[in-house]
């Protein structure tokens, strides 16, 4: 399994020729296999982390804390963060989107 990532930049486009939602590129990899703090250098909103391992994952970005099951992967969008707190017991890597 592949622990980089590319950046993908773009936007969706309606037929009619309307942006519907302008796409955020991926930046600022991390990754870990421990409880750590992740700052990130400007205001992103999306997320997406892999946890490697068996073992659920946490993490809580703007007070809220999800989880993420052994071996899956979690992508979702919020409100403006600059830092993402993970508490894990195995291997993880992910990548911000702003």
């Amino acid at each position: 399994m592949s622990s980089e990532y590319q950046a993908r930049t773009g936007r969706v486009v309606k037929e009619d020729g309307t942006i519907v939602n302008e796409a955020l590129s991926a930046k600022q990899p991390f990754s870990g296999s421990n409880n750590q703090t992740f700052n990130f250098t400007s205001k992103v909103r999306g997320l997406v982390i892999s946890n490697d391992v068996l073992t659920d994952l946490t993490f809580t970005i703007n007070a809220e804390t999800y989880t993420v099951k052994g071996g899956e992967v979690f992508e979702d969008l919020f409100d403006p963060f600059t830092s993402v707190i993970v508490v894990a017991q195995g291997e993880y890597r992910g990548y911000v989107k702003g």
